[in-house]
């Protein structure tokens, strides 16, 4: 069997990329070995998730700290590896500044990681596999990129994942995302995670939607019925506490519906830095007593767990910007109902909940506190079918155990287009 190369942000360090505590398994079925680099690992940052047998981990131990995090773009531009203008894109960005910088710096933090990876493999002794992963569509995508260019063998299969804030400007913090021709251009295979996010891509650059199809997450864990209860209200939430995530939206919705005398209680799932959690903890003090808690950062098995146990009536994803919601995808296979805003994948997984429409993506508090209380009021019946509708749409389309499986044997397959 084949050995692959798999980037990733920072797993299995800090927290995120969830959906790989899944997919490393049949990855690891698959193929001889895998090694994972986490291209934003720091030095002296411990692992916080175990890997399966046949799983090495290679950490890059970057610098520590905002001024460490700069020094490898800046040590790039000193170097002199990005040239004025932009040499290495197909076509210049648009004449902003923004652009042009963020370019640059992309670039630059780029072929410094790049350069770091190559000699953190050699010191492990570990060759570039023919078959080079990245798990995002962004730096670990052009990490793998110029990984490939200097395999002696042939440069082998380069192949990415596209979710949400690597495919959504909205989502970036100034408005742009770079590379997009240069990324498109180089890899061999961009495999979105959602129909969504593939027809933006397609639509954005035809010249290479030949490269471009979905192939999609899925989770694990599932029980043999519904675990829901519509009465008395429990709302959850499995998330972290982040300003995107909109929290706030679902601790005054549910002190709303409690102020009109709808008994409803809120579990959260989830931690942030520490003011983001205590700014949500005086939210929750408004609300009624001893009707919410905020749990703070679990391990998924402690999600499945809750998911079994505390028999939630219905779970929320307000979140802005989303690629596909593991938590909604974990609700489903535990037949619980979702409201979820329209973005990202929400609507291919809610797509056989009719009852509970999707919340527009500009929602406010009085918004979701209706939609909450019309769960509330669903007949019974109308409430049973929509559990029994999600469980069943799970099995047949989001399921780890087939979805994930399949892709991991679709990669092995791609070794034998190496390029010589």
């Amino acid at each position: 069997m084949p050995e692959l190369l798999l980037l990733t942000n920072c797993f299995p360090y800090g927290a995120g990329e969830d959906y790989l505590e899944a997919e490393l398994p049949h990855l690891a079925a698959a193929f001889d070995r895998v090694v994972v680099v986490p291209t934003m690992q720091v030095r002296g940052q411990p692992p916080t998730r175990q890997v399966p047998e046949g799983v090495v981990v290679v950490p890059v131990d970057l610098p520590p700290g905002r001024a460490g995090r700069l020094m490898t773009p800046l040590g790039e531009l000193r170097r002199g590896a990005v040239g004025w203008g932009l040499p290495h894109l197909p076509t210049a960005p648009p004449f902003a500044p923004v652009p042009h910088a963020y370019e640059a710096y992309f670039e630059a933090r780029a072929q410094g990681i790049a350069r770091l990876v190559t000699v953190r493999l050699a010191e492990a002794g570990i060759a570039v596999p023919e078959v080079v992963y990245a798990y995002w569509f962004y730096v670990t995508t052009r990490v793998a990129t110029l990984l490939a260019v200097h395999r002696p063998e042939g440069r082998p299969v380069v192949v990415a994942r596209a979710h949400g804030y690597d495919v959504d400007v909205e989502a970036s913090p100034v408005g742009y995302l770079p590379q997009r021709g240069l990324l498109l251009r180089e890899v061999d295979h961009l495999f979105p995670v959602s129909e969504r996010a593939a027809e933006r891509l397609r639509t954005g650059w035809p010249e290479h939607a030949d490269k471009i199809s979905v192939r999609r997450l899925g989770s694990v864990g599932s029980s043999a019925a519904p675990v829901s209860r519509q009465h008395p209200m429990h709302v959850l939430t499995v998330s972290s506490v982040r300003r995107r995530e909109r929290l706030h939206l679902v601790a005054d919705a549910v002190g709303l519906l409690q102020r009109d005398g709808v008994p409803v209680t809120w579990t959260h799932l989830g931690g942030g830095t520490p003011a983001a959690e205590a700014a949500l903890r005086r939210r929750a003090a408004r609300m009624a007593p001893g009707s919410v808690e905020l749990v703070g950062p679990v391990p998924r098995a402690e999600v499945l767990h809750r998911l079994a146990t505390c028999r939630p009536t219905v779970l929320v994803n307000v979140s802005m910007s989303e690629g596909v919601p593991m938590s909604v995808m974990e609700a489903m296979a535990h037949g619980v109902p979702v409201l979820a805003t329209d973005v990202g994948a929400a609507r291919e997984l809610l797509l056989d909940q009719p009852a509970l429409p999707l919340l527009p993506p500009d929602l406010d508090t009085a918004y979701l506190a209706g939609a909450l209380l019309g769960v509330d009021v669903l007949p019974p019946s109308a409430y049973a079918r929509v559990c029994a509708a999600n469980q069943a749409a799970w099995r047949a389309g989001w399921d780890a155990g087939v979805v994930l499986a399949d892709f991991a044997s679709e990669l092995a397959s791609l070794a034998g287009q190496v390029r010589r």
